[in-house]
């Protein structure tokens, strides 16, 4: 029980990290909010410290969407290391991953 409450608190952070640096992108003049829309959220929090998959499948997404390239700049390594964990963290975003990855390295 003890490691499923810190691997939540850290999968909270990694997300409450990775929502400012997008919206210090997306939002430069509230570039908190959406880090403040994900600390308000009480589901987001119960599902952060009751053991279930949300916070790993909600920090790896947030991470990934944050190491997304600039316009005509191509991913690093982190970019497929992350899409890579996402998509073993859930199955289902494997086919997400894909499409991303392919319009990333196009430089879409």
């Amino acid at each position: 029980m003890v490691f499923a409450l810190l691997l939540g608190a850290v999968c909270l952070f990694v997300a409450l990290r990775s929502a400012l640096v997008l919206g210090r992108r997306l939002c430069p003049g509230i570039a908190w909010g959406p880090a403040a829309l994900l600390l308000v959220s009480g589901p987001l929090l119960w599902g952060s410290f009751s053991g279930m998959d949300l916070p790993l499948f909600l920090a790896l997404s947030l991470a990934w969407a944050a190491l997304w390239p600039g316009p005509g700049r191509a991913p690093g390594w982190g970019f497929f290391v992350i899409g890579l964990f996402l998509g073993l963290a859930r199955p289902e975003a494997v086919f997400l991953v894909m499409v991303a990855a392919l319009l990333g390295v196009r430089g879409w």
